[in-house]
């Protein structure tokens, strides 16, 4: 929804109410190649692949309010010479505040081994997830899900303690600045 009024000829003043999603996606590999030996006789060679997958989705209701200018391509760039067109450039700027309505943060850990021996090769997996969710500004949902049971506790150990929909930690408002250009 779009509301505004104009204070000059080109110049207007505008606001709106948007619903807007923000956040990140983050992805992390890493390899060790370790060769040692195994019952001290064995030469082996193992190779460990750690893939931490982390997420975060904020989700908004903002409103901005901007002035904006408007500059007429039939007539030229100067007010006194503007003539009616069909396309103008407008130029916009302002500030606007947003409101949280809910977050959603999920870190996935994948865990790959492979050992290569004289006696063939071997390879396991373990996969963990822990999702949060927080709506609005009330208690946060945590759900977790692992394909072995002793590493749920080392994946909760590498999540951050500043994690913001585990500590609560996010501002429910949002304060920036809007600038822009485009065609009307």
């Amino acid at each position: 929804m779009s509301f505004g009024f104009k204070i000059a000829t080109d110049l207007n003043f505008q606001w709106d109410v948007l619903y807007s999603t923000k956040g990140f996606n983050q992805k992390l590999i890493i390899k060790d190649l370790v060769n040692a030996y195994e019952n001290d006789t064995t030469q082996i060679l193992r190779t460990v692949t750690k893939q931490h997958n982390n997420q975060l989705k904020l989700t908004y209701v903002e409103i901005p309010m901007y002035f904006k200018k408007s500059f007429s391509f039939k007539g030229g760039i100067f007010p006194y010479d503007r003539k009616i067109s069909k396309t103008d450039f407008d130029i916009f700027v302002g500030p606007y505040v947003g409101y949280l309505l809910s977050a959603s943060s999920t870190l996935k850990a994948t865990r790959q081994v492979t050992k290569t021996s004289q006696y063939g090769t071997t390879t396991g997996e373990v996969t963990d997830t822990v999702s949060q969710f927080m709506i609005g500004q009330g208690s946060s949902v945590t759900l977790s899900s692992t394909t072995d049971s002793a590493s749920q506790s080392t994946l909760l150990a590498l999540l951050p303690s500043s994690s913001p929909a585990l500590s609560g930690g996010l501002n429910s408002i949002d304060l920036g600045l809007v600038v822009g250009a485009g065609f009307s």
